[in-house]
C-alpha cells in the first residue's frame, strides 16, 4: 500500500478539528464505516487514507503513547492528528511525531461524517487542504508556498547571519519580506532563534506604533523638555513596521515541519541597506540623513528604555519616499534585558563600543548605544569603520577567546596607514600584558585609553564641524563625558547638523 500524504497545513487543520463542534457532529451524523487493524503509524494512516472520500471525514480514535490519539482523512490526505495526552492536547505536526514509534494497533472502528455536517470553516478548510509535496530544503523549498496567508515569491537575502528574508504577496496584495530564522531541526538553539525574532517582533512593533502622549510621558520622566515628544513621534517612521508575527511553535524536529509551517515576521520590504545606498548618494547629504533619522529612532527607543547595541549598515535599511531615502531601523536582537540590565551577546567590532566588548556584554548601558551610533556615524562620513575602534575591538575579542588576532588584517593595515602600525603596537602591547598578568579586558582598556583618544581625535580631524566636536563627544572612552543616552545625543548634537 502506497504511503499516506500528508497535509501541507495539518497543524491547523488539526487546530479546527480538535473542537468540540467537530466530535459533536461525527457522534451526531457519523456512521461506522468499517473496522481495521494496522501494525504500525505508517499502515495505519495508509489504511485510513485508502478508506477516505470526496464528500466525508473519515476519522479513527485509538489509544497511544500517554493518551487517548484521533486522525483524520479527507479525500485520501491525513488532514488532522489531535492527541489528549495526560501533558495536555498536542496536534498536527507534533503529535505525528510522538506516534513514530507506535507499535501495533489493535481492531478500531473508522467512522465516516458528511462534510456537509460539519461546522462551515472547518469545511472551507478542508476544501483548500492539499497534500505536502516534496520540496529542496530551504530557502528554496519556502519558494511558492503560503505561509499562514502570505505567499513565498522569492528569496530576498541570504546575508544575515541568522535568518533569511523572504519576498512574499501578503493577503491584501502588498509585496513584504518575511524574516525566517535559520533553524537547524532538533538544534536546541532553535528555541534561542525563535525568542529572538519574537523580541524584535514586539520592539518593531511597539516603537513603529509609539504614542506622542506615552512620549510624553516617558521624556518627562527621564527629565527631558516636552516639546521633543513630537519630534521623536515623526521618528516612529524610521521604525521598520511588523504585519505579523508567526510563531506555530518553539521547536522543529524534521526539516519538513520546518519547510511547510516556519516561524517569521512579515515587515515592510526595504529597497536594500545603508551599504547600498552609499553608492547613489552625496556623502554629505547621507550623514545628516543618518544623524537625524537614525539618531531620532535610536532616541524614540531610547525614551521607552529600548536599546539596539548593534548598529551597522546591514542594519539600517531604507526605501523611497518622493525620491528621497527613508531610512529605517531594523534588527533589535542584539541583547537580553535581565534585572534592568542589558546583557549584550552579538558584537560588531567595527562599530561596539570597547568597553562593552571588555566586560564580555555585561556592562551594556545606553551610552554605549551612542558609541555604536557614533562609530557609525563616522563609517558614512569617512567611508569605511574607524580603525581605533576595529583594532582594539578585535585585539580583546581575540585574547577573550583565547585565539590568535587576524594578522593578515593588521598586517595590511601597518603597511596602508604609519598611524594605524604604531597603534596596533601599543594596543598589541596591552594584550600581552593582559595574558601574562592574567587579568580581565578592562586592563587593556586602561592601558591604551590615553592612545586611543589620540587616534580618535586624529581620524576625525578630516571631518567638519559641527560632526567632528559630536563624533569625539561619543566616542570617548571616558563614561562621564559621553551622552547619557540618544536622546541627549540627538537634542544637543544631531539635530542641528
Amino acid at each position: 500500500m502506497a504511503k499516506a500524504r500528508i497535509a501541507a497545513n495539518i497543524d491547523e487543520l488539526s487546530e479546527a478539528l480538535s473542537s468540540q463542534d467537530v466530535e459533536l457532529a461525527i457522534l451526531i451524523n457519523g456512521k461506522l464505516k468499517t473496522r481495521l487493524k494496522a501494525k504500525g503509524l505508517e499502515d495505519l494512516l495508509s489504511l485510513l487514507a485508502s478508506e477516505s472520500s470526496p464528500d466525508s471525514l473519515v476519522r479513527v480514535k485509538f489509544t497511544g503513547p500517554g493518551g487517548e490519539y484521533r486522525v483524520y482523512a479527507y479525500k485520501g490526505v491525513i488532514v488532522g492528528v489531535v492527541g489528549e495526552t495526560s501533558e495536555g492536547r498536542i496536534l498536527g505536526s507534533k503529535a505525528l511525531k510522538v506516534l513514530e514509534d507506535l507499535g501495533e494497533v489493535g481492531v478500531v472502528d473508522v467512522w465516516e461524517t458528511p462534510l456537509s455536517s460539519l461546522p462551515e470553516e472547518v469545511q472551507r478548510a478542508l476544501g483548500a487542504a492539499k497534500p505536502r509535496e516534496a520540496r529542496p530544503p530551504p530557502p528554496e523549498g519556502w519558494v511558492g508556498l503560503e505561509l499562514a496567508g502570505y505567499r513565498v515569491l522569492g528569496l530576498h537575502s541570504d546575508k544575515g547571519a541568522f535568518s533569511y528574508i523572504m519576498l512574499a504577496e501578503a493577503p491584501w496584495g502588498e509585496r513584504v519580506a518575511l524574516k525566517i530564522p535559520r533553524i537547524k531541526p532538533g538544534d536546541a538553539r532553535a528555541v534561542l532563534e525563535v525568542y529572538r525574532l519574537v523580541s524584535e517582533a514586539q520592539v518593531l512593533a511597539r516603537l513603529s506604533n509609539a504614542d506622542r502622549r506615552i512620549i510624553t510621558h516617558n521624556l518627562e520622566a527621564l527629565g527631558y523638555p516636552r516639546d521633543l515628544a513630537g519630534l521623536l513621534e515623526e521618528r516612529a517612521s524610521n521604525i521598520l513596521r511588523v504585519y505579523t508575527i508567526h510563531v506555530p511553535r518553539r521547536s522543529y524536529e524534521s526539516v519538513e515541519e520546518y519547510t511547510y509551517n516556519p516561524p517569521f515576521i512579515a515587515m515592510e520590504l526595504a529597497e536594500g541597506d545603508l551599504e547600498s545606498l552609499e553608492a547613489s548618494e552625496p556623502r554629505d547629504d547621507l550623514v545628516v540623513s543618518v544623524a537625524r533619522q537614525v539618531g531620532g529612532a535610536l532616541a524614540l527607543a531610547h525614551s521607552f528604555g529600548l536599546a539596539h547595541f548593534d548598529l551597522k549598515p546591514a542594519n539600517v535599511l531604507y526605501r523611497r519616499v518622493r525620491g528621497a531615502p527613508l531610512l529605517k531601523l531594523a534588527d533589535f536582537t542584539g541583547y537580553n534585558r535581565v534585572d534592568g540590565r542589558f546583557l549584550v551577546d552579538l558584537f560588531t567590532p567595527e562599530y561596539s563600543d570597547p568597553l562593552l566588548v571588555a566586560s564580555r556584554g555585561r556592562a551594556g548601558s545606553l551610552s554605549s548605544d551612542v558609541f555604536n551610533l557614533a562609530a557609525l556615524l563616522y563609517r558614512v562620513a569617512r567611508g569605511s569603520p574607524c580603525y581605533c575602534i576595529w583594532v582594539l575591538n578585535m585585539m580583546m575579542l581575540s585574547a577573550l577567546a583565547r585565539r590568535p588576532p587576524p594578522r593578515q588584517a593588521l598586517d595590511a593595515l601597518r603597511r596602508s596607514n604609519p598611524r594605524a602600525a604604531a597603534y596596533i603596537s601599543r594596543v598589541e602591547a596591552a594584550v600581552s600584558a593582559l595574558r601574562r598578568e592574567a587579568s580581565g579586558a578592562g586592563g587593556v582598556v586602561d592601558r591604551v585609553r590615553q592612545y586611543y583618544e589620540q587616534c580618535i581625535v586624529s581620524e576625525t580631524a578630516p571631518i567638519r564641524e559641527p560632526l567632528r566636536t559630536a563624533l569625539r563627544r561619543a566616542l570617548t572612552l571616558n563614561t562621564r563625558a559621553r551622552p547619557r543616552d540618544a536622546i541627549d545625543y540627538y537634542a544637543r548634537n544631531l539635530m542641528s547638523l
